[in-house]
Order: structure tokens, then C-alpha cells, then sequence
């Protein structure tokens, strides 16, 4: 309902559900201690209280219609979703200007005051739908006992959306007070467009001590109760998630700029809308702080976010938001790796916030497999987990992150039947699918999660706080070196931070980042960061990462080194070396009697170590931005001694703040001079390239006659599979338009057979494993095209068997079974039992639901009355078997076999296991039967030739 209250007219307004979950916006808190506030960014202070001989104007809201909620929670259980309501929005129109009462000081102050009622309410959130406050001005939130207070908030509660939500209050009245300095900028704007109202008293959910601070079962288990540190490193990712009423848990997640801008996945039955992204609040470190069920850390939250991306129908089931505001360093935030590899995970784990509580972990240690939810969602696309071998999941752990047995993200939770009765079949949104399944931006992971479009699989988390600086990153802006990193975990413990230029220490700064005025043109510097710790000790911690940049205007191509000028590194060339002691030299040759000439001239390049230590030579910065192809050519020589030889890595970056990327790796024995030719990708005006000497024993590496180019030669890097997808049994067909004119090597991944070729092909290449696979393709050892998600390979279903009571065959796979006898499918045999008919050689094929196909073995199966009707056909009794039970040693009889035609038997147990088979010559009358070690019970006998057969059984005992 609506009220609004203006002139003393009441105005009522019936919302529909719909309208209540997707078009109000409030901001709920679960986790409140009464007396104290938390949970959001507020400053010191106290109310002035309202000390008036007259009372506060009072809103009463319409009466919540509690039968209504409860047949709408029991509906929204039916649809196995893991969200939770806890509160029912009630929209309305209050403001200053419309609502309540001021109070005029005698300096001029003013202060606002309003009492809202909502009966029976456990607890009031209010949403301030347009909150701009000026300096020096103060807002409160307090109960109408004045027992518990919120605030104060104030010009710092400012967002960029100009929302501001506030946490519960106990008691179904409340007072909001806002006090305003005669001297402010401008008056204060302030709108409460929406109440939430309490109906399932979270506050008394909080007191359980049966069950910790929240209200999950019993049964699950708080993350502080595994010590593992993987675990331990990835609970700083997960937060519980409360909009609108409702709670889910999300996760923070890495990028491949791996730079931590703070994207957080959770799911779109969750949040995938601006109104509940914009009034979400993120709650970090929720957890007990330790095994048992004792409170922790509960101020620790970001308010507010947008939607990045999330499918345009609930089919997929995943959000991607970006968070208001980047991660305190005190709330040791962790950004998640991924993995969206559709290879099943041999075990996985769950963190997240179940019924709001606090944080909890759930495992299973038989990992999952592709399953359908069902409910409208794209059939066959969520991870299905069969059983939780430890803890569960429940209301309000939607949207939280299922990690693989290495801790990267594969899927968010959608839902399912677990629980701490029963704990089987949940269902997690597969990453796989939210990656590209829609190939618009907004629609997909994969332009979010991979910006710099690196085709990775799957990668590691970052860790953007450590006990140094670290993540040091600098720029050139004109003549003004800019250095910025990552503060400390806990920087209240430091002073501030040292800079160091060229192992110097040139100043100190408490920001975390730092301009540098005094460089110089044509200058190389080294930079790293130290911090200067007071606590607990007064000391210096370790250095950052260390960066270099080369204060030089980029060069133009063509450009051309020899090596010739002099035995010393040229002019605006530098070394990153691991070892300073340890880097490339400028001589004739290399390692001697081996390397004594270089390629041209006098002179060349060489690197030279035996124990892994490596050293980038980086050139000078090159202008390529106007060239649409640029190629790099060199020559080189990296001779092996004793089947060890050094790698070299071609390196490039377009801008000095980014990290090297790999263009190229050799790691081939060179044993004499050979000409390398390399298409450079990413052409930018601030162009850097290095190459990497890394030592592995062998005669070293020598580089001569080096040269950067303009490339006029075009050529179209072009390969196909003949499929997107195939099943691991199958093959795929790899075809290209290019001819014999050119060198093609081709590299089908590590899996591969075969895993690398050369020519034009076509080519017909098997996987060893399922996975996403990646086909490179390298022309005149110069172009390189490299497709990372070339195909899928599906794993085939899990081989099935079978067994038989009686007529009835019973297949150990519960889905996608055909049956089959003497080798023809049998039509309309598509369940999981079938009753055989005849007798034959029986078996049954599995389908999983990529159309991938596994077999059972074939059994011999007899019908188990068909021997009354044979006997009737055998009315001569021209066979006999004896004796009859029998130890597994009897005889078969046949009185008279005037045929020419062979005659057959085969013995076969009751699982339809042929025990053996031979042949009965015409001159053997009695046929002597010994089977080797025959368990006891009935075995089928079958006689036939070709125009006959003869079935019975025996009894065989010990």
C-alpha cells in the first residue's frame, strides 16, 4: 500500500506483487544489534530528540495483509528458487517540504522531524528515493523509544545516483530526524519513497543461539570451521546480498585485466533490475570468527550498484553488477578466478550467506554434472549437484559462487530441493553458458570478464591488499612520471610510503600515489614503493613490484639494430633482469667454441645462465599507431647441450602502465643462425617490445640483425572445424582456404591427437579429454590466428550396465537409455527397465544430453518360459541333459545327429553372462560339460543348429 500524507489527507494505493518486488526500491538489513548502528557509512554523533510539548506528525501505514505474504512465500518455494523475502515494501511520498514538522534554533539552525508507524512490524528500513545533504548538515534514524539509533549520515552519504538506503530499525514506529545548519550551502533534498515493513523479525532471527545469528539449519557449516587456505582466501569473495526485502549472497570476481574493479556475480532471479541493483546492499566478512557460532565483524558493507549485465529473459540465470564504490582495504576483499570450461569438476564447494546467516560452506567431494532446472530456464545449462557431502544451502543462498577443486568460479546458484532433511539435487547456473550464450554486451560475462578479449579459459583471483604495496603501476602524462599501487590491509598501521627512483629513496607520501616532476628525456628510472610501518613495530616493509619506464619520445619505423656501435646495450635500450648480477651481453657469438661469430658484422646480442634466472631486453618505444601491419625479424641462434637448450619469449606491451604479454615462445633448439618473423598485434602510439632471455642450461641465446617494419603482405588467417561441437568419441574435420604456398603449422592443444601438424591438410584431429579446445594456426612462422574457443568436446555418459529379474532387463543409467537386441535398436525401448520377448543378445545405450553415446556390454538373454513351448517342438526327446541339479559337471545327450549341419551349445547364467560355448560333434553322443568354478543357482542351456534350437535350464549345487 501507499500512503501519503498531505493537508491531512490520507491517500490509499493497492500495489501488485509485481510492482512490489521489481518497481519499489528499499534497502533492507538483516544482520542488526539492537543499540548500535552498523552496516552502513555513518559518522559519530547523537539526537537532538524532539523536546516539544506537541507530538511529532505521525504517518500510519496501511495494514500488511500477512496471509496475502505467506501464500506468496509458499508460492515462491514452489519454484525451488534460493532467494528469501523477509519484508513487504509500502511505497510513499514523504518529504520536509510536505511532511512533518521543523524546529527553528535561536542561531538559526533547523531541525526536521517525522514519525512513521507501521503495526506489528518487527522492525522499519526506510529508502531515501533522492538523498543530498549539505556540509555541516546531519540525518538520524531512531525507534520512538529512543533505544536504538542510526546515524549519523550526512554529506559523505552522498551517492551518485543520489539513493540512500537505511538499515532496520527495531519496532514498528520510527523517528527520522535531520538537522541542518543555518550556515549550509544549499537546503537539504531529501525523499522517503519507500518502507519496508518486517513481518519475519529478523532481529529474533538473530538471537537463536540454538542456531548461531541466523536461521539456517543445523546442519551447515561455518567457514571458519575449515581451515583449508584455499577456503580461508576465497570467503573474502563472498557477501550476502540484501534488496528490497529479499537476500541472496554473491561473489566478487576476477577480470583478465586483473586490475580489481569490483564486478560481482550473482544471480538474475536475484537482482536484474536498476531499481533493486541501485538499493542492494553488499555485506562483507559476516562470519563467525570461529568454528563455533560466535558473532564477528558486522560494519563491513557497500550500498548500491548497477547492472553491468544479465540476460534480457530469465533463461540464464546469472547478474553481473559493478559496486558503487572499489573495496576498503580493511575488508580484505578477494576478486574470484573462473573457469568456463564445460569439463565436469571432480569435486565442488559452496560459500554463502544461507537464510541470511552468517557465512557457511558446503561440499561435495563427488564434484557435479550438466542437469536441467527446469522452471523456463534453458534446458540442460546448470551445474547439478546430486548430494552435499558437508553442509546445505538454503532461502538466501541464491546467487552465490560454486567453486571447482582449484577455487575458481563455475556457476552461481540458481536452486533445488537441499536442504538439512533432505540434501540432493541443487542446481548452479553454468558460467559456460552466461559467458556467450547471448552475444550482446549487456547480455553476457565475456566483455566484462575478459576486456582485454585474451580468449583465457579460465584464471587465477587477484588479491589487491597485501601486507606491502603492492600492484605498482606507472604512466608517463607529459614530462610527469605518475606512480599509483595498492594500499596496505591495514594501512591505520603505517606512517606513510617511501618512493624509491633508481634504488633511492626519493620521497615519501601517505596517498597511494605519487607524481615524480623531476625526470628527465631519453632517461631510463626504476620505481618501487616501500611502506613505513608504526605498528606494531616501527620498520619497513619489503618493496612492491618493480617497475621501469624510459622517458623517450617513440620511435618511427622502419627501424634497424645491429649490434655494431659498441659492446654495450645501445642507446634507449634497457634490461629487467631477476638477478642483477645476471644479463644479456654484447659481443661476437656467444658461448665460446660453440657461438664465435655473430650473425652480420662483429657484434650481437647474448644471454647466457644455467640456473632459470632470466632477463627482459627491452627496446626503445615506437609510434606504430598510423600502420595497419607491423612485423618484428630478427636472427637467432640457441644451441642445446645435452638435450637442454634456454627459452626465449617475444614480449610486447602498448602503454607503460600495462604488464608484458606474450607474442611468441621459443623453446626449440636453434643450432644455427635462423631468421624469425613476427606480425605484431595491438599497433599503438607508446609501443614496447622485449625480448626474454630465460636460462635452462644449453649454450645460451644470440640475437642479431633485429628490425621493425612495416608489413604490406595480406594475408586471411582462416580455419573452420567442421563442427562446434563434438563428443570425444568423435572427430573433428579442421580445414583451410590457404595453399601449399604457404608454411602452416598447426598447434590443436595439448589434448590433441595429433597435437600439432603442418600443411594445408584437412585435417581429422581426436581429444583425449572433454573441454573447450583451441586451435593456433601459424603461417610462414610469421601470422599467428589463435582461436581459444574453437570447438567443445563433450564427454560421453558414464558406461552403463545392466542387470535382469527375471524377464526384466534394468539399466544402471536412470535417463537416455535405448535398448538393443542383436544389435538393432528396439523401437519404443527408451526406459530404464525392459522385458525381453525373445531371447538374443541384449544390450543398452546411453544418450547424455549433449548427444553423446555410451554402450553396456552385450549379454545373452533367454526368455524364461520359452522352454515349455521348444519342449512341445522337441516331442522326439532326442536330448537329454544329466544329471539334473548337478555340481557344474553334466552331460549333454543327443541320441541322433544325422545332420551335416554343426550343432551348438551355449551355457548362460541369470545375469545373461555367457559361461561358455562350443561345439557338439556329430560322433559325440555325450557331450561331457565341466564349467570352472560355477557359482550356485539356474543356468540357461541352448542347443541350435541352423534349423533348430533346444532351450532348458539346470540347477547347479555345491
Amino acid at each position: 500500500m501507499i500512503i501519503s500524507i498531505k493537508n491531512n489527507l490520507v491517500l490509499l494505493i493497492e500495489l501488485s506483487w509485481d510492482s512490489m518486488k521489481y518497481f519499489t526500491i528499499i534497502l533492507i538489513f538483516l544482520f542488526v544489534i539492537p543499540f548500535q548502528d552498523f552496516g552502513q557509512i555513518a559518522e559519530k554523533g547523537t539526537p537532538a530528540f524532539y523536546n516539544q510539548k506537541s507530538e511529532i506528525p505521525i504517518v500510519i501505514l496501511p495494514e500488511v495483509n500477512l496471509r496475502k505474504l505467506e501464500r506468496e512465500d509458499k508460492q515462491h518455494a514452489k519454484s525451488r528458487l534460493k532467494s528469501l523475502r523477509f519484508a513487504t515494501m509500502i511505497e510513499v511520498d514523504l518529504s520536509p517540504e510536505h511532511n512533518g514538522v521543523w524546529e527553528e534554533n535561536s542561531n538559526g539552525d533547523r531541525t526536521w522531524y517525522l514519525k512513521i508507524k507501521s503495526a506489528g512490524a518487527y522492525s522499519l528500513s526506510i529508502l531515501f528515493g533522492h538523498y543530498r545533504l549539505p556540509v555541516g548538515s546531519k540525518l538520524f534514524v531512531y525507534s520512538s523509544d529512543q533505544k536504538h539509533i542510526r546515524g549519523s549520515f550526512t554529506y559523505k552519504n552522498n551517492k551518485w545516483n543520489n539513493i540512500l538506503p537505511i538499515a532496520p530499525v527495531m519496532g514498528d514506529e520510527i523517528v527520522i530526524e535531520y538537522h541542518e545548519p543555518q550556515s549550509a550551502d544549499f537546503k537539504g533534498e531529501l525523499h522517503i519513497s519507500s518502507v519496508a515493513h518486517d513481518y519475519k523479525n529478523v532481529f529474533n532471527y538473530l538471537s537463536k543461539s540454538t542456531k548461531g545469528f541466523g536461521d539456517s539449519g543445523d546442519c551447515n557449516v561455518n567457514i571458519n570451521c575449515d581451515d583449508n587456505e584455499l577456503w580461508q582466501l576465497l570467503k573474502h569473495s563472498v557477501c550476502k546480498i540484501t534488496y528490497n526485502g529479499w537476500l541472496c549472497s554473491g561473489a566478487l570476481i576476477n577480470n583478465t585485466n586483473q586490475d580489481g574493479y569490483p564486478y560481482l556475480l550473482t544471480a538474475n532471479h536475484c537482482i536484474n533490475n536498476s531499481v533493486d541493483a541501485s538499493a542492494a546492499k553488499f555485506y562483507f566478512n559476516y562470519e563467525s570468527i570461529a568454528c563455533e557460532n560466535t558473532n564477528g565483524p558486522i560494519d563491513q558493507t557497500v550500498a548500491g550498484s548497477i547492472i553491468i549485465a544479465t540476460p534480457p529473459q530469465e533463461t540464464i540465470d546469472f547478474s553481473l553488477l559493478k559496486l558503487s564504490e572499489d573495496i576498503p582495504a580493511s575488508y580484505k576483499p578477494y576478486f574470484a578466478g573462473w573457469n568456463r570450461n564445460i569439463t565436469d569438476p571432480t569435486s565442488v564447494t559452496s560459500i554463502h550467506h544461507p537464510q541470511g546467516d552468517i557465512k557457511k560452506i558446503t561440499k561435495s567431494y563427488s564434484g557435479a554434472t550438466t542437469g536441467d532446472y527446469g522452471e523456463g530456464y534453458d534446458l540442460y545449462k546448470h551445474w547439478w549437484i546430486d548430494a552435499w557431502d558437508e553442509g546445505t544451502t538454503e532461502g538466501g543462498s541464491s546467487g552465490s559462487p560454486l567453486f571447482d577443486q582449484s577455487g575458481k568460479i563455475i556457476g552461481d546458484l540458481t536452486g533445488g530441493d537441499a536442504s538439512c532433511t533432505y540434501n540432493f539435487n541443487d542446481y548452479y547456473q553454468k558460467l559456460y553458458h552466461s559467458w556467450q550464450d547471448f552475444l550482446q554486451p549487456n547480455y553476457q560475462l565475456k566483455t566484462w570478464l575478459d576486456p582485454i578479449n585474451s580468449e583465457l579459459v579460465s584464471i587465477n583471483g587477484y588479491l589487491p591488499y597485501d601486507t606491502i604495496p603492492s600492484h605498482l603501476m606507472v604512466s608517463l602524462i607529459d614530462t610527469v612520471v605518475h606512480l599509483s599501487w595498492n594500499e596496505v590491509v591495514d594501512s591505520s598501521a603505517i606512517e606513510f610510503y617511501y618512493i624509491y627512483r633508481n634504488s633511492v629513496k626519493i620521497d615519501s607520501t601517505d596517498a597511494t600515489n605519487y607524481n615524480d616532476t623531476l625526470v628527465f628525456k631519453n632517461t631510463l628510472y626504476k620505481y618501487f614503493v616501500t611502506a613505513k610501518y608504526n605498528l606494531p613495530a616501527d620498520y619497513e616493509s619489503l618493496p612492491s613490484n618493480e617497475l621501469y619506464i624510459n622517458i623517450l619520445t617513440p620511435l618511427t619505423i622502419p627501424f634497424t639494430e645491429t649490434f655494431e656501435d659498441q659492446n654495450f646495450i645501445p642507446d634507449n635500450w634497457y634490461e629487467e633482469r631477476s638477478n642483477d648480477t645476471i644479463g644479456w651481453e654484447f659481443k661476437s657469438g656467444g658461448f665460446e667454441g660453440i657461438i664465435d661469430t655473430a650473425f652480420e658484422g662483429t657484434v650481437n646480442a647474448y644471454f647466457y645462465n644455467d640456473y632459470s634466472e632470466s632477463s627482459k631486453l627491452v627496446l626503445p618505444k615506437f609510434d606504430l599507431s598510423s600502420y595497419t601491419n607491423v612485423k618484428l625479424s630478427f636472427y637467432m641462434l640457441m644451441p642445446e647441450f645435452n638435450n637442454d637448450f634456454h627459452n626465449l619469449n617475444v614480449l610486447y606491451k602498448d602503454e607503460d602502465s600495462l604488464t608484458w604479454k606474450t607474442i611468441r615462445t621459443y623453446k626449440e633448439s636453434i643450432d644455427k643462425w635462423e631468421k624469425k618473423v613476427i606480425s605484431l598485434p595491438n599497433l599503438s602510439d607508446n609501443y614496447q617490445i622485449a625480448l626474454e632471455g630465460i636460462g635452462l642450461r644449453g649454450f645460451g641465446i644470440s640475437i642479431d640483425s633485429l628490425s621493425i617494419t612495416e608489413d604490406n603482405t595480406i594475408i586471411d588467417l582462416d580455419f573452420s572445424p567442421d563442427k562446434q561441437a563434438i563428443c570425444i568419441s568423435d572427430s573433428v574435420l579442421i580445414t583451410t582456404i590457404l595453399d601449399d604456398t604457404y608454411d602452416l603449422y598447426w598447434n590443436f592443444g595439448n589434448t590433441a591427437i595429433p597435437r600439432d601438424t603442418v600443411g594445408t591438410g584437412p585435417f581429422w584431429v581426436k581429444y583425449k579429454s572433454p573441454g573447450i579446445k583451441p586451435i593456433q594456426l601459424i603461417v610462414n612462422d610469421t601470422y599467428i590466428k589463435q582461436d581459444n574457443d574453437a570447438l567443445v568436446v563433450y564427454d560421453l555418459p558414464k558406461t552403463p550396465g545392466f542387470t535382469n529379474i527375471g524377464d526384466q532387463l534394468i539399466s544402471t543409467s536412470e535417463s537416455g537409455n535405448q535398448w538393443y537386441l542383436d544389435g538393432y535398436p528396439i523401437i519404443g525401448a527408451i526406459n530404464t527397465t525392459y522385458i525381453i520377448e525373445e531371447d538374443g543378445d541384449y544390450f543398452v545405450e546411453v544418450t547424455n544430453n549433449f548427444g553423446c553415446k555410451s554402450f553396456s556390454e552385450s549379454k545373452y538373454m533367454i526368455v524364461s518360459d520359452l522352454e515349455e513351448f521348444i519342449a512341445e517342438d522337441n516331442k522326439s526327446g532326442n536330448i537329454k541333459i544329466y544329471p539334473n541339479p548337478n555340481n557344474g559337471r553334466f552331460n549333454i545327450q543327443i541320441e541322433t545327429n544325422n545332420s551335416d549341419d554343426p550343432v551348438y551349445y551355449k551355457i548362460v547364467d541369470i545375469a545373461g553372462t555367457v559361461k561358455q560355448s562350443g561345439v557338439i560333434e556329430s560322433y559325440e553322443e555325450d557331450k561331457i560339460i565341466d564349467l570352472d568354478k560355477p557359482a550356485e543357482g539356474i543356468y540357461f542351456i541352448q542347443i541350435f543348429s541352423a534349423n533348430d534350437s533346444y532351450t532348458t535350464k539346470i540347477l547347479i549345487k555345491k
